[in-house]
C-alpha cells in the first residue's frame, strides 16, 4: 500500500514537473507589445584553383578568389500581435568582386552600401524554444561604387536603388526569456541599383534576382524587453 501511493506520488510530482517546464516554454513566446534590439552579422568569402588534366600531365592554374561579401546589420524590433513583428534596420555591406589580374595583383571592384527600411515576420514554434520566423523586407540602398583601372588607379561613382528580400530558411532559438540567436540559411533576394556616370546625366542600372541556399549564411542576436 505504502509502495502504490509512493508511486502515485512520484506520478503527481512528474506531471507538475511536465506542467511547470511547459509554462517555462510560454514565457518565451512572443507577445503583444514585446520589444528587442539586436543585430545581424554576415560573411562570405574564398577561393578556386582549376586544373586540367591531358593524358598523364596535369597542369594547374592559379588560385581565383571568389566574391567577398561582409554585412553588418542594426535592428529594432515590436510584436504589434502574437507572434508577429515589424522591425526597423540600418545596415552596412561590402561587396568585393575580383575582375582580372595584372602585374600579379587582382583587381577588384568594390561596392559599399547602406541599406535601410522595414520588415515583418511571424513566430511558428517548432519545438521546445525553436522557432521557425520567415521573414519579408524591403530597403532602399545609398553608397559607393569603386572599380580598380589599374593597380594605381581607380574610379568612383554613386550608387542608389532598392531591394527586397525573404527570408524563407530563418530560425530562432530562446534559451532564455531576453536572448534570442537566430540563422538564415535560405532566402530569395531582389537588388535594383543605379550607378551614377561621370556625367551628372549619365547612368547605369543593374537588376538581380538571387536565390541563395547556405551559400551567405547569416547570424543574428537579439535581446527581448
Amino acid at each position: 500500500m505504502d509502495f502504490f501511493k509512493a508511486k502515485m506520488k512520484m506520478k503527481r510530482f512528474i506531471i507538475t514537473l511536465a506542467a511547470v517546464a511547459m509554462t517555462c516554454g510560454a514565457m518565451f513566446a512572443q507577445n503583444r507589445g514585446d520589444m528587442y534590439v539586436g543585430g545581424i552579422l554576415g560573411v562570405s568569402g574564398g577561393s578556386s584553383k582549376t586544373s586540367v588534366t591531358v593524358g598523364s600531365t596535369t597542369m594547374k592554374g592559379d588560385s581565383t578568389p571568389s566574391d567577398t561579401e561582409f554585412s553588418l546589420t542594426g535592428e529594432f524590433g515590436y510584436f504589434f500581435a502574437d507572434n508577429w513583428r515589424v522591425s526597423g534596420s540600418l545596415g552596412y555591406e561590402l561587396v568585393s568582386s575580383p575582375t582580372s589580374k595584372k602585374d600579379g595583383k587582382w583587381l577588384k571592384d568594390n561596392t559599399n552600401i547602406f541599406a535601410i527600411g522595414p520588415s515583418i515576420a511571424y513566430y511558428l514554434n517548432v519545438t521546445g524554444n525553436l522557432y521557425y520566423t520567415p521573414e519579408f523586407g524591403i530597403c532602399g540602398y545609398f553608397g559607393q561604387y569603386k572599380s580598380d583601372l589599374t593597380s594605381s588607379k581607380f574610379q568612383k561613382n554613386g550608387v542608389t536603388g532598392f531591394g527586397m528580400n525573404f527570408a524563407i530558411g530563418q530560425f530562432e532559438f530562446r534559451p532564455t526569456a531576453h536572448l534570442g540567436l537566430s540563422v538564415n540559411l535560405l532566402s530569395l533576394d531582389y537588388a535594383y541599383l543605379k550607378v551614377k556616370g561621370d556625367d551628372s546625366d549619365n547612368y547605369s542600372t543593374t537588376s538581380a534576382v538571387q536565390f541563395s541556399l547556405g551559400i551567405k549564411p547569416t547570424i543574428g542576436f537579439r535581446y527581448y524587453f
